[in-house]
């Protein structure tokens, strides 16, 4: 071979080895090339046809739109718990309270509102704590609450309907001691939240000969002289409706006779 058929196939050696390397020696099921080295025959070798990239990708406003998302409702408050105190009995001239909790299951605020009726009337009460001045035996107290959340509120709730009751008597007289005679006189004195004043006396412990005005309250007692020491005595006042009051006191005959100390109940 001449020079020239041996630098021919060379040339085509070298361009083969290109190639190749270029391929990295893989398969490809994209359409083959044809290479034709100089002066030898056509060699086939495949080659790898590269996709387009996307021209949606990177590119401002190529996203696809994000779904509008509707509001959420606003949720009203609830209530966990009412408290009403007292729960049972109440006396005119006593308070009432309410203690209310409630949540939001949105993390609003929430306020209460307190309405108060007597008798199923409405009053201008707002708070939270109730007065019964001047109400009589037999009226109802009844509270309602309602928690808003600046956007709705809860259903109100009704707490239980309480009556007035009849109001107990209070002692309000202290009792002296025996005067110069030696006779112990002692004007027993009630008032009641309700005005009542006709009430009814009577000596629960006493000493011998101690007596008391069943409808005045007056209590005289002329010891005799061998009736010395110390003496418990229990005075016990009832108003129109029933209610019942005690007092409690010792008085002491001797030498060092002081004023007795008393006790209420």
């Amino acid at each position: 071979m001449g020079r020239i058929g041996r630098a021919s196939s060379a040339i085509a050696s070298l361009s083969w080895l290109a190639l190749a390397a270029c391929g990295g020696g893989t398969e490809s099921s994209t359409p083959s090339a044809t290479v034709q080295p100089i002066g030898g025959s056509a060699i086939s070798k495949s080659r790898t046809e590269q996709k387009p990239l996307d021209s949606s990708i990177g590119q401002a406003g190529s996203m696809p739109d994000a779904k509008a998302v509707a509001p959420v409702a606003n949720r009203p408050p609830r209530f966990t718990g009412v408290q009403v105190s007292p729960g049972r009995r109440i006396e005119s001239g006593q308070d009432v309270s309410v203690i209310a909790h409630a949540v939001d299951p949105d993390g609003d605020e929430v306020t209460l509102e307190y309405s108060w009726q007597v008798n199923g009337d409405s009053t201008e009460e707002t708070g939270r704590v109730f007065s019964t001045s001047g109400l009589a035996r037999g009226d109802t107290v009844q509270v309602r609450v309602i928690a808003r959340d600046g956007r709705s509120s809860s259903d109100p709730i009704d707490g239980p309907e309480l009556v007035v009751q009849n109001g107990l008597p209070r002692v309000t007289s202290l009792p002296g001691a025996p005067g110069a005679d030696g006779v112990f006189r002692y004007q027993v004195r009630a008032e009641d939240p309700e005005g009542d004043s006709n009430f009814r006396y009577r000596l629960l412990e006493s000493p011998d000969g101690m007596a008391i005005s069943q409808l005045g309250g007056l209590v005289v007692w002329t010891p005799s002289a061998d009736q010395q020491g110390a003496f418990p005595i229990e005075i016990e006042i009832e108003d129109a409706g029933g209610g019942t009051a005690t007092q409690k006191f010792e008085l002491r005959l001797d030498a060092s006779a002081q004023p007795p100390a008393s006790r209420a109940e």
